[in-house]
C-alpha cells in the first residue's frame, strides 16, 4: 500500500504544479482547486483498499477538469503523466508489489495507447453536441454607459480606457468646473432582474 500512496501524492503533485495556470474568475476552477485540496486530505486518512481506489478515480476526474480548463501543450504533457500515474496506482493495487515501477508504467502506458483508437472514432463519428445545460464561466461586465444594467449577471468587471461619452459646447467655452456635472442616464424602471430605463417621447 505504500506504494500506492507514493503514486497518489505523486498524482497529486502534478496536479499542483497545474494550479498556477488556472483562471480563478472561473467557478470550474476553484471547483480543481478543491478536488486538488480535498484529495491530499483524504489521502492522509486513507488507509483501506477501497478508499485507495477511490483515490486512483478522484485522480482521473481531477485531471479531466484540468484538460477542459488548460488545454495548453504544457498542461497536456503534465495531465498525461498524471493519467499515468494514477493507472499505475491502480494496477500497483491489483497486482501487489510483484511489478517494479518501470513495469506499471509501462502497462498504464499501454492501456491508455489501447484507448486511443477509441477516443478516436468517437471524436470522428459523435455528433458535435452541445452541452445539455450551460453555465456561464465567465461574464465580464465592462465600465462604460449602458440603458440596461443586470447586477445579478455580472461575475468580474473589466475596466475599459475608452472614452464613455464625448460632450461639446455650442459657446466654445465650457462651463466654471462646478457647474460640469450631468445627469446622464436615468434607470427608472425594475422588472426584478435587471434596471432600464423608459423609452424616449418620440420627437414631434
Amino acid at each position: 500500500m505504500r506504494r500506492v500512496r507514493r503514486l497518489h501524492w505523486l498524482g497529486l503533485g502534478l496536479l499542483g504544479l497545474q494550479l498556477p495556470g488556472l483562471d480563478t474568475a472561473l467557478p470550474l476552477s476553484w471547483g480543481a482547486i478543491a478536488l486538488v485540496v480535498l484529495g491530499a486530505l483524504k489521502l492522509r486518512e486513507a488507509r483501506r483498499a477501497a478508499e485507495l481506489r477511490r483515490m486512483s478515480l478522484l485522480l482521473l476526474v481531477a485531471t479531466g477538469v484540468m484538460a477542459a480548463l488548460l488545454p495548453g501543450l504544457g498542461p497536456s504533457l503534465l495531465q498525461v503523466l498524471t493519467t499515468l500515474v494514477a493507472l499505475a496506482a491502480l494496477l500497483a493495487q491489483e497486482l501487489g508489489d510483484g511489478l517494479l515501477p518501470r513495469q506499471l508504467l509501462g502497462r498504464s502506458f499501454r492501456l491508455l495507447a489501447a484507448a486511443l483508437p477509441l477516443v478516436l472514432v468517437l471524436f470522428l463519428l459523435l455528433p458535435r453536441l452541445g452541452p445539455v445545460f450551460s453555465v456561464p464561466l465567465n461574464q465580464a461586465a465592462r465600465t462604460g454607459l449602458s440603458d440596461r444594467i443586470e447586477p445579478g449577471s455580472i461575475a468580474s468587471l473589466v475596466a475599459i480606457d475608452a472614452p464613455a461619452v464625448r460632450i461639446g459646447f455650442e459657446a466654445g467655452q465650457p462651463p466654471a468646473e462646478p457647474e460640469r456635472y450631468w445627469r446622464v442616464l436615468v434607470l427608472n424602471r425594475f422588472d426584478g432582474r435587471r434596471w432600464e430605463r423608459d423609452a424616449p417621447d418620440p420627437p414631434f
